[in-house]
Protein backbone atom coordinates (compact mmCIF):
# COMPACT_ATOMS: atom_id res chain seq x y z
CA UNK A 1 0.00 0.00 0.00
CA UNK A 2 2.62 2.29 0.94
CA UNK A 3 4.63 2.12 -2.56
CA UNK A 4 1.27 2.59 -4.22
CA UNK A 5 0.70 6.05 -2.40
CA UNK A 6 4.24 6.81 -3.10
CA UNK A 7 4.17 6.11 -7.01
CA UNK A 8 0.67 8.39 -7.02
CA UNK A 9 2.30 11.15 -5.25
CA UNK A 10 5.57 10.83 -7.56
CA UNK A 11 2.73 10.95 -10.72
CA UNK A 12 1.17 14.09 -9.10
CA UNK A 13 4.62 15.93 -8.48
CA UNK A 14 5.49 14.83 -11.91
CA UNK A 15 2.34 16.16 -13.46
CA UNK A 16 2.36 19.62 -11.75
CA UNK A 17 5.80 19.97 -12.83
CA UNK A 18 4.93 19.56 -16.88
CA UNK A 19 1.78 21.91 -16.56
CA UNK A 20 4.38 24.35 -15.13
CA UNK A 21 7.08 23.91 -17.61
CA UNK A 22 3.84 24.32 -20.49
CA UNK A 23 2.55 27.35 -18.62
CA UNK A 24 6.08 29.28 -18.63
CA UNK A 25 6.53 27.72 -22.20
CA UNK A 26 3.13 29.38 -23.04
CA UNK A 27 3.81 32.77 -21.36
CA UNK A 28 7.19 33.20 -22.89
CA UNK A 29 5.54 32.34 -26.54
CA UNK A 30 2.84 35.37 -25.78
CA UNK A 31 5.58 37.33 -24.16
CA UNK A 32 7.53 37.53 -27.28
Amino acid sequence: MFIIIIIIIIIIIIIIIIIIIITIITVTIIII
